[in-house]
């Protein structure tokens, strides 16, 4: 797994800061942890909640999907929204996948990926 890294995005309320970390392969998502949010209590903080957080544990590192109706329990590319929180969950969403994109730029500038290394 590769170190945690700081990701920042706009929320509903003020900028969100999380810690972001992908497995080896940068293929999927190992976690993440807000370090910051002034998201609305009761709704859009609910984004530090396990339930909503669990839903990116392995996870596929590309291409996240916001979605209002799911099962948030099934791992996969949709991420179940926080109901009253539409706005912050999305922010998470986005959050997480420019950070993927950033980090998989970099490494491929870099060569440590996408030159038979990966």
């Amino acid at each position: 797994m590769l170190a945690g890294v700081l990701a920042v995005g706009s929320g509903f309320a003020d900028k969100i800061k999380l810690v972001i970390a992908l497995d080896e392969n940068l293929e999927k998502i190992s976690g993440f942890d807000v370090l910051a949010s002034n998201e609305t209590p009761g709704f859009g903080d609910q984004i530090k909640n396990n339930y909503y957080r669990d839903q990116f544990k392995g996870a596929p590192a590309e291409e996240l999907k916001l979605v209002t109706v799911g099962d948030p329990d099934q791992i996969d590319s949709q991420i179940v929204a926080i109901s009253g929180a539409t706005i912050s969950s999305e922010a998470v969403v986005e959050i997480v996948g420019n950070f993927v994109t950033q980090v998989k730029e970099q490494m491929q500038r870099k060569g440590i990926i996408g030159n038979g290394k990966q």
